[in-house]
Parts: structure tokens; C-alpha cells; sequence
């Protein structure tokens, strides 16, 4: 984020593609680490969009940040629910239970990290200029900053 002066305020969007295993530890970390930081305090709303179409399964709880009660819930809405206590007025989390397969499926970010397996989204995301940060580079044993 750049600014102009230090009295200044913008807001600040970030993007989370995917809310699985990767995703949705990232999310939770980053709310709890956000939400009286110094970041915040500078700004004047970080919002995060969560992007994902999945509902949770069972077979998610032993490695993923849900619980037994979120089963059959789209992951971006009990994701958002379960660190509600960490967002107010100036944090907030935008769930958007879809997936993304073009540009027009997602917000303009400052920052989009991308956490899914699908190399349909990755692409969207790799295509769209922008900092991005891939968490999901399948096998290729690397993490891509661009």
C-alpha cells in the first residue's frame, strides 16, 4: 500500500483464493494478527474477500480451520463466522461462496493469495497483474511471489 503522506488513510483489500487446508489457516492467522495491528490502525477499512464454492465435510475437520458444527456450511461463510469476533468496522471479511474462473469473479486486490489446487483460478490470478502471492504451486515445491 502506498500513500501519499503519513495523515493519510486508504483502504486495503486483500483476496483469499480458496479456503481449504492452506487458505483457511492463512485467513485465520492473518484476521487474528490484523485485527489490532499496526496495519489496521493506518488504514482506514482492510476488508478480505474469501473466495471458495466448497461446503465442509466431514473429512476437512482433521486438517482444516473448521469444526464438527460447521459440516454442510459453505467454508467462507463459517470461516467468516468463526473469526467474527476478531472483525469490526474497520476489519471485515467478505465471503463469496463461488468459485473463480475469470477476472470478473473477484475484487481488485492490493494483495491476492491464492490457496487452490485449481490452475483455472491460478491463472485468473497470475494473469491479472497485480501482487499476488501463490501458496499452491502443486509439486513444484515452490512458494511464487510476483
Amino acid at each position: 500500500m502506498q500513500t501519499n503522506s503519513n495523515t493519510e488513510e486508504y483502504d486495503y483489500i486483500i483476496a483469499i483464493i480458496g479456503v481449504g487446508g492452506i487458505g483457511s489457516a492463512v485467513v485465520s492467522e492473518l484476521v487474528r494478527a490484523l485485527h489490532r495491528g499496526e496495519l489496521l490502525q493506518s488504514t482506514k477499512n482492510i476488508t478480505i474477500w474469501i473466495y471458495d464454492s466448497d461446503r465442509v465435510s466431514a473429512e476437512n475437520l482433521a486438517h482444516q480451520r473448521f469444526s464438527a458444527s460447521d459440516v454442510g456450511e459453505f467454508k467462507v461463510d463459517a470461516l467468516a463466522r468463526n473469526l467474527s469476533e476478531f472483525t469490526g468496522p474497520r476489519l471485515s471479511i467478505e465471503p463469496c461462496a463461488w468459485d473463480v474462473r475469470s477476472a470478473n469473479d473477484m475484487v481488485a486486490a492490493d494483495l491476492t493469495v491464492v490457496g487452490v489446487d485449481s490452475h483455472l483460478a491460478r491463472r485468473v490470478v497470475h494473469s491479472c497483474g497485480g501482487l499476488w502471492l501463490d501458496l499452491r504451486c502443486g509439486v513444484d515445491g515452490y512458494i511464487a511471489l510476483d
